[in-house]
């Protein structure tokens, strides 16, 4: 029993809100420390935690957990068995060697997104969500001479930069002017220089610069949500009054109704059984492979793989000292 990684796993049980680390103990009694509950509640409680919008706990308890569930014996077995069997493992779509929790937050590197499309998704599924059928939002729209980002209302054109802008990244957005119905082309970056700004402006591209709010009463630098500021000293628009309905700004949320810690739980036990059952299933048939080898070696096979481990280490260290021998 290995009794510090037990005190880690209890730390983070009790670490849990709410009422969290009593259903725990009551339900896993005697159990509290074996890989299966453990492992499907954390997953089950991280995904709370991201359902909650509470970030930095999120960001704070998938980390622990899975610097203590890769020493698990449990984990470390099935890992062991499948990275000998990859090519069989690869037809399933969740092992133990990925049961630690993957971040599902935006990927965020200082104070821009480290992925482009992450801004893009979220301006688009946050205006879905708020203005429902009053406006109507696509992506990746063939408009004027190329591809814009988003396209609202077939008339207020976007480009993204998750970086600063660059004047190159001005002229791509100004193709999009040509667009027949095209009443707004607009360019949102993470910063931009006065010569880009100087650019945009002689080519009417609107310029708005997004930044990061953070909530300076809760620990951790994750961000709440995204902020947006008008660059561009021009007359409002219509994507100007976009903006203003939604206050400049879009939270972040992952927050859905139909959430039930319950359901997610029992999801989540039922697939690592699965996966436990396969890795055996696997762990089996090389054991019977292994004592067929053995058999034509000679080996005593009736004896079991067990009582046959001290023979065959006896005999490649006899053929090790052999070598040795020969090589001196």
């Amino acid at each position: 029993m290995n009794d510090s990684l037990d005190f880690k796993k209890r730390s983070l049980i009790n670490s849990m809100k709410h009422n969290f680390p009593e259903q725990y103990k009551k339900n896993f009694s005697g159990k509290e420390f074996h890989f299966y509950p453990f492992a499907a509640y954390c997953h089950a409680y991280a995904e709370y935690l991201l359902n909650s919008s509470d970030y930095n706990e999120y960001g704070n308890f998938i980390k622990e957990f899975n610097s203590i569930i890769v020493q698990d014996e449990i984990y470390l077995w099935a890992e062991k068995v499948q990275t000998r069997s990859p090519g069989v493992m690869s037809i399933f779509s969740y092992n133990y060697m990925t049961a630690e929790i993957i971040d599902k937050r935006y990927r965020i590197k200082g104070e821009e997104f480290s992925n482009e499309i992450d801004l893009e998704i979220l301006i688009l599924s946050n205006f879905q969500d708020y203005f429902r059928e009053e406006i109507e939002i696509k992506r990746q729209q063939v408009v004027g001479y190329g591809k814009s980002d988003l396209l609202i209302n077939g008339n207020i054109v976007i480009e993204l930069k998750k970086s600063t802008a660059k004047r190159k990244d001005v002229y791509q957005a100004f193709e999009y002017s040509f667009g027949e119905d095209v009443e707004v082309t607009c360019l949102i970056a993470q910063g931009f220089s006065e010569e880009v700004l100087d650019i945009a402006n002689k080519l009417k591209v609107e310029c708005y610069r997004y930044a990061f709010g953070r909530d300076p009463e809760q620990p951790g630098n994750y961000p709440v949500g995204v902020f947006f500021e008008k660059i561009s000293k021009t007359s409002f628009n219509k994507f100007d009054e976009v903006l203003a309905e939604v206050d400049n700004s879009i939270l972040f949320s992952d927050y859905d109704t139909r959430f039930n810690f319950n359901e997610i739980f029992e999801k989540k036990k039922e697939k690592m059984n699965l996966i436990f059952y396969r890795t055996q299933e696997i762990h089996g048939k090389e054991r019977e492979i292994l004592l067929k080898e053995l058999d034509k070696l000679g080996y005593d096979t009736r004896k079991g793989l067990e009582a046959l481990i001290p023979e065959v280490q006896e005999a490649v260290d006899k053929e090790q000292g052999a070598r040795d021998a020969q090589e001196e």
